[in-house]
Parts: C-alpha cells; structure tokens; sequence
C-alpha cells in the first residue's frame, strides 16, 4: 500500500496495515 488507492472486489480504499494482518490471522486460524 501507500502508493495510492488499490482495491480487492468490493472495496474502495485501502484499509490500515493493522487490518490485513488481522485478515492473515483468521485466514491462517481458519
């Protein structure tokens, strides 16, 4: 991230750091 708006289908902008590592957890808990 940082260099500008990307985004997964659904999403606009690109969330905080803090969320994808929260997002790696549960697809790696699942």
């Amino acid at each position: 991230g940082g260099n500008g708006i990307w985004a997964w289908p659904g999403q606009v902008i690109e969330p905080e750091p803090g969320f994808w590592a929260r997002v790696a957890k549960r697809r790696i808990a699942r």
